[in-house]
């Protein structure tokens, strides 16, 4: 509950800076004991779900550069200033 808590605050923090947050979310329990030594997660499912996220952002970014938006955020037309 506490990581979902947290990406809450961490979202509305980007959104009061004019930022975008890529709306997949990935709390981690005990993200402390989750990672070894090196920061490679001890979980090969816990791998592939951080490259997924990583290939969103990434996906999002380049979605953006191209059209200046992304297929899940507002349309820069409709926005309100």
């Amino acid at each position: 509950m506490q990581g979902l808590q947290a990406i809450n605050s961490m979202e509305f923090v980007v959104r009061a800076l004019r930022g975008w947050a890529v709306p997949l979310v990935m709390p981690i329990s005990k993200a402390w004991q989750a990672f070894d030594d090196t920061g490679h997660p001890r979980d090969p499912q816990l791998g592939k779900q951080i490259k997924q996220l990583g290939r969103e952002v990434v996906r999002a970014a380049r979605q953006f550069a191209a059209e200046g938006s992304c297929d899940y955020s507002v349309p820069v037309a409709a926005r309100v200033e």
